[in-house]
């Protein structure tokens, strides 16, 4: 019996990753595990220094914030600087790796510039002020100047969540997933009685988390950079 595929991100990017599965003729389940709530963006002006992009949605939280001036931007790459991208702000530095790489990047190119101060703004969410990553980044960028990481954000576990994966597990399953965030709210609400067959997950940081805290014996993620073309390549 071939497994029904669990869709985690929310609804309204859910879409395109069914429609990707759809077409393989895979059988698919949207079963949101993260909720979003906007918050004001935390900074008037960023005339000066850098803003540090590492999530698609902090683009959209300063987007939908009034688009203030940002100044010099670096980015995660490719659906971080892609989102950028499409509403007109060209990132000086795009990396592909995560955050930690984005930040060994930044670095590198101060060094090259001489060192001077440069203030760092750094948008995330609720979530990703306990993220190791963001950690590991943080200690990297400190040599620069002062950092300012503030909250425009906040993710959530949806209201029903264990309901609702009790039911989508009950038969065979795989599942993919786009952030740490969904990882931790889908381990959280509800253990399965049986392993998926496959784990997808969007970025190094999401399949980290994935791979920490899966039961024993569960299979480890499948790494993606562009989660529709991995989808099609592994339900071929």
């Amino acid at each position: 019996m071939s497994p029904t595929w669990l869709v985690t991100r929310e609804a309204d990017d859910a879409r395109a990753d069914r429609a990707a599965l759809e077409a393989c003729g895979a059988a698919v389940r949207e079963v949101p595990c993260v909720e979003t709530r906007w918050l004001p963006w935390p900074w008037a002006s960023a005339t000066s220094g850098l803003v540090f992009f590492t999530s698609r949605r902090a683009v959209e939280a300063w987007a939908r914030g009034g688009r203030a001036p940002l100044g010099d931007v670096v980015s995660v790459s490719p659906t971080t600087s892609a989102a950028l991208r499409e509403l007109g702000v060209a990132p000086s530095l795009a990396v592909e790796g995560g955050v930690v790489a984005l930040a060994q990047q930044v670095v590198a190119r101060w060094d090259e510039r001489g060192r001077p101060p440069t203030e760092v703004r750094y948008p995330t969410s609720n979530a990703g002020l306990r993220a190791v990553e963001q950690q590991k980044a943080l200690e990297l960028l400190a040599p620069l100047g002062p950092i300012d990481r503030r909250v425009a954000y906040e993710v959530t576990a949806p209201e029903g969540l264990d309901r609702a994966l009790a039911d989508a597990t009950c038969a065979p399953w795989s599942v993919t997933f786009a952030s740490p965030s969904a990882v931790s709210h889908f381990l959280a609400a509800h253990t399965p009685p049986r392993a998926p067959r496959q784990v997808v997950c969007l970025g190094r940081s999401t399949a980290r988390a994935w791979n920490t805290a899966r039961p024993a014996g569960w299979p480890e993620a499948i790494v993606s950079t562009d989660l529709r073309s991995t989808l099609q390549e592994v339900t071929a």
